[in-house]
């Protein structure tokens, strides 16, 4: 039913179905962070507020009488933008104002806004002379407060509730320009475009991370996205320290296994950035949730293989970024002295690789079905130089398992560090292609097992650390590390791929002499040689007795032949002739990791059977 005809029948009802007061109040849209809040789409905007339906309104609407002695191209011009004018806010028209009168049922006042030179781009008038609840609102250019004569006459609770409706026309729009993020200085009483905005799905020292879901009227990220976003807010209110984590995101090249920062805001004097979301969650999710026993065939290699060396190449985009002096942050540096290349003098390291913080964006497009892979969380990324304090690595916070051994040592924290993470966590990538999170976990419990010189406490780190009296600490790899991988390779699904790839991670990457790894491009060189094979050479990346294509249940033959794969590496004692296997549990619950209390860095959440998303 068009306006005109709504007016025609019922003259005087404003709340006829169609009418533009009704079309409006339909449109609005729930705050989903406060009850009595709306918001207006921009889309609805511009399609209600048009120059037919305000003609109409005008002509036909309740008001039609006190509008028959004005101009009403005048005024139609004046709502939806005179083309004509050299006024920017001309162009732009008074459509937020004239959607708020006609809410207030106050549309006849247009024309005193009109006289007063008001457009859409003087919102929001700003409060004056307020008194408790009472208060003018006047027009605010630059820092100047200029009075309004169009609010005369009007009663005190019709100021506030225009007050109040000009929030719901200024929904922020997020925006990638010249593809970089944009920072926004949002006024505290600005009502945000969420559709959905979650409670808290991980929070540091650092930060708060929570999915929203921003009405797609109100962004113009790429379409393949969807509309949700994941959005950081940083407890430190510091603006420099701000300035100086987006320098450096916006410093390391845009690289498809690193996440995109999408845009960035102040409110209410915190800070916050915008970025993809990722719906499969992260990695570990995909190994402990998704598919706890993946059906290993070439499509499931080959996706390994891809993303491995994408992870290993954004990580070189890292390593690799370049700041100057002045852009450095001054906490939390360890000056490289590795001597790993000329630009350990002013470069970036992660600080944190590990399962949970890749992210696995299922939802994206790719060859092997499996989605992408991207490196998150660059709160701990460091930007180091020679000139920067030198700084205990105790002061740095890690994750246990994945620390390199250079942090106990106490030696300074530089790229090698993640190197080290990074070759901790391909072997637990290929524990799970080959035996599932079940796998993943009697990895952990091994590890688990072999004590260092600290007898009273269990670590399940990749390395151990000897302190003899009277000597300098020295670390060693595991040795339930280096079995566990010579396990994997003599499985029958280990095709040649995985084996060289095992190979490599142990002789190239996990090296306590972290002068001695290689670094990450190295490694996404080397990745991308394998995988090069792997797309060309079929008995290269699959073994014939591996997966759907070797057994009809999609089981390897380990799996299939029941044995247990703790009881290959456990040790088995005879007992008055009887065989005695220290056991592994599997269960979920199984797998506990005593921590040593006393280091304040420790975090139970290391533990891969609880690590959280």
């Amino acid at each position: 039913m068009s306006p005109t005809t709504s007016y025609a029948q019922d003259k005087n009802d404003q709340n006829a179905p169609g009418s533009l007061d009704e079309r409006l109040r339909s449109s609005l849209v729930p705050y989903v962070c406060d009850a009595d809040k709306y918001f207006l789409p921009l889309t609805e905007l511009d399609s209600i507020v048009q120059h037919d339906t305000v003609h109409d309104f005008l002509k036909f609407g309740p008001n039609r009488e006190y509008f028959q002695g004005w101009n009403l191209e005048e005024i139609m011009r004046y709502v939806c933008g005179n083309t004509e004018s050299r006024d920017p806010r001309e162009l732009k028209g008074s459509r937020r104002i004239f959607a708020i009168l006609v809410l207030l049922d106050r549309a006849t006042s247009i024309v005193d806004f009109m006289k007063d030179g008001l457009c859409d781009g003087d919102l929001p008038l700003v409060r004056h002379n307020e008194k408790g609840a009472n208060f003018d609102l006047v027009r605010k250019l630059g820092e100047k407060e200029f009075s309004l004569t169009c609010f005369k006459g009007w009663r005190r609770i019709d100021i506030q509730q225009f007050d109040s409706h000009q929030w719901y026309m200024r929904p922020p729009i997020f925006a990638i320009k010249d593809g970089e993020a944009v920072f926004y200085p949002l006024e505290s009483r600005i009502i945000f475009p969420w559709l959905e905005y979650d409670d808290a799905i991980s929070q540091s020292d650092f930060s708060v991370v929570r999915r929203v879901r921003i009405h797609p009227a109100h962004h113009n990220f790429p379409p393949g996205l969807g509309n949700s976003f994941a959005l950081k807010e940083l407890k430190s209110r510091n603006k420099h320290e701000f300035d100086l984590e987006v320098a450096a995101l916006k410093k390391i090249k845009p690289n498809p296994h690193l996440v995109t920062l999408f845009a960035t805001y102040e409110y209410q004097q915190r800070y916050y950035l915008l970025f993809g979301w990722a719906e499969g969650g992260n990695l570990l999710n995909l190994w402990r949730n998704h598919d706890t026993k993946p059906t290993i065939n070439r499509n499931l290699t080959l996706w390994l293989a891809e993303q491995c060396q994408g992870i290993a190449d954004a990580l070189g985009g890292i390593h690799n970024t370049l700041l100057p002096f002045h852009e450095e942050p001054q906490k939390n540096l360890a000056v490289p002295s590795t001597g790993h290349g000329p630009d350990d003098k002013n470069c970036g390291r992660h600080g944190d690789i590990k399962p949970q913080n890749v992210l696995w964006f299922s939802q994206e497009e790719n060859d092997y079905g499996w989605g992408v892979l991207k490196i998150s969380d660059f709160g701990l990324t460091r930007f180091h130089s020679a000139l920067t304090t030198k700084v205990s690595p105790s002061g740095v916070p890690v994750s246990q398992t994945y620390k390199a051994p250079e942090y106990d040592l106490r030696e300074d924290l530089s790229r090698p560090f993640d190197v080290w993470s990074l070759a901790c966590l391909y072997l637990e990538f290929i524990t799970w292609v080959l035996l599932g999170w079940d796998g993943v976990a009697r990895f952990s419990e091994e590890r688990l097992k072999e004590r260092d010189s600290r007898k009273n406490f269990r670590f399940d780190m990749f390395f151990n650390l000897q302190r003899p009296k009277g000597s300098e600490p020295s670390a060693t790899v595991k040795l339930a590390v280096k079995e566990w991988i010579q396990h994997l390779r003599r499985l029958p699904a280990c095709c040649p791929f995985l084996s060289e790839f095992l190979q490599y991670v142990e002789n190239y990457m996990m090296l306590v002499d972290k002068c001695k790894r290689d670094t990450s491009g190295d490694v996404s060189r080397k990745l991308k040689e394998m995988y090069r094979r792997c797309q060309h050479d079929r008995d290269y990346c699959f073994s014939q007795t591996s997966g759907s294509e070797a057994n009809p249940d999609g089981q390897s033959e380990e799996k299939a032949g029941g044995g247990s794969i703790a009881e290959s590496i456990t040790p088995t004692l005879l007992v008055n002739d009887e065989k005695l296997t220290d056991t592994v549990e599997t269960s979920q619950a199984g797998v506990k990791r005593k921590l040593d209390t006393m280091d304040p860095n420790l975090s139970s959440d290391d533990d891969p059977k609880k690590r959280p998303h």
